[in-house]
């Protein structure tokens, strides 16, 4: 049997990920900012003006240390233009989404109404990503590079896709589209014989969240075509765990009892 986690994201970053992350995170941000530096630059007497840019991240709580990152590579990609573009100071707004689509939301909602940002930048959680679309276009602020992937952004955008032209550059395809490789590797190690495992069944659980269900559902979908046989814990192929949860040794020893039934 084989118990597959689909990335227990937030609680933990590796490395080498985190490294990936921060790299593509300034390189996405250099696009915007060296661009328009190299479009127009201001004149001797123009009046610098501000550019509010909210920036929407979990700064706080189980995924802080991603907010962390998010945050030194915003600071690192502006400063070598020296916090400017064109003619426009750069100012930064931090939207702490702590992890929570409702909270997030309010949050983003305060940074147009209260502090006027002018553009958002960024995001980590799909269920976030979700919510935030919502008072991004209410506000009319666009949106660059959020890096929620679940499918339920794209079916939220075709469903009104003017009014939801403000999220813009979604980073993460659907996940539905990353799941196969996971499969097929694995399927690939069996036919070659570097894994030799004892029975056909596979055990999926994962955050209860958009992404997370979006990652469980469909990794579930390509093990039973496959020919897996996936545990069904409440008649569900998919188990799901609040995103604050630190142990997941119920959720594991579920599946133990689940083989021995």
């Amino acid at each position: 049997m084989i118990v597959v986690n689909p990335v227990f994201r937030g609680l933990y970053v590796m490395n080498k990920q985190t490294l990936i992350l921060a790299v593509a995170i300034v390189l996405f941000i250099k696009m915007i900012a060296v661009g328009c530096e190299n479009e127009r630059q201001p004149g001797p007497e123009e009046e610098i003006q501000v550019l509010k840019i909210g920036v929407l991240g979990p700064f706080t709580g189980g995924s802080s240390n991603v907010g962390d990152e998010f945050k030194a590579a915003v600071k690192m990609a502006f400063a070598e233009n020296g916090n400017k573009i064109g003619h426009y100071q750069v100012e930064f707004v931090w939207i702490d989404s702590q992890s929570a689509p409702k909270r997030a939301s309010l949050a983003y909602e305060k940074a147009a109404t209260e502090e006027k940002i002018d553009v958002g930048l960024l995001n980590w959680h799909s269920s976030v990503a979700v919510a935030a679309m919502d008072a991004a276009a209410r506000n009319e602020v666009p949106h660059f590079f959020g890096f929620g992937a679940t499918d339920v952004i794209d079916e939220k955008y075709h469903h009104n896709p003017d009014y939801y032209s403000y999220w813009m550059g979604k980073t993460w395809p659907s996940p539905q589209k990353l799941t196969g490789g996971y499969v097929e590797t694995l399927q690939k190690a069996i036919e070659e014989g570097r894994w030799i495992p004892s029975n056909n069944k596979v055990g999926i659980y994962g955050e209860d969240t958009d992404w997370g269900r979006s990652f469980g559902t469909a990794i579930a979908s390509e093990f039973e075509k496959a020919g897996w046989d996936s545990l069904k814990n409440d008649n569900s192929a998919y188990s799901n765990f609040k995103l604050s949860l630190i142990s997941l040794q119920p959720t594991t020893s579920s599946y133990l009892n689940l083989i021995v039934e």
